[in-house]
């Protein structure tokens, strides 16, 4: 992966924070993390809190962000079948109630898509995609940032 999408990925995880419920359905990649062939990672509120003295992440000090962050959880297909299946299930995240588009970046075969939910001046969730055509990342964010918080990330 290029190392600007490497980056953008570091600061986002860091930055955004969600908890993405739209009623009775909850946006949450453990269905996807089931499919056979993928790797996923979970990132608990109690190991998040642990970043203590890890306070910059892609050169963006994240301590304050922290706090707010509930989970992270990451799921990888690196096989195209895999990627179509989960691909598959991101599209049904996507359409959630209260779910919007917030940025569309291509370049060259890499498309990468993030999508919030926000309550207020909070952002309640955030699912990034970055998608080559054969291989496939999916993070999604929860917790509850207010936007201040992320104006003074972006200062």
């Amino acid at each position: 992966m290029k190392t600007i999408y490497r980056n953008l990925i570091i600061i986002v995880v860091a930055i955004f924070a969600t908890n993405f419920t739209a009623n009775a359905q909850s946006l949450s990649l453990e269905k996807a993390s089931n499919i056979k062939g993928v790797t996923s990672v979970y990132i608990s509120k109690m190991m998040l809190s642990q970043i203590g003295e890890s306070k910059l992440v892609g050169g963006v000090n994240i301590e304050d962000i922290a706090s707010y962050l509930n989970s992270v959880e990451i799921v990888i297909a690196e096989d195209k079948n895999c990627a179509k299946e989960l691909r598959q299930e991101t599209n049904k995240l996507s359409k959630l109630p209260g779910v919007e588009l917030l940025t569309k970046i291509k370049d060259d075969d890499e498309n990468v898509t993030i999508y919030g939910k926000m309550k207020g001046n909070i952002y309640e969730a955030v699912l990034l995609i970055v998608d080559d055509g054969e291989d496939l990342i999916v993070i999604l964010i929860t917790g509850n940032i207010p936007l201040d918080k992320i104006a003074e990330l972006t200062k």
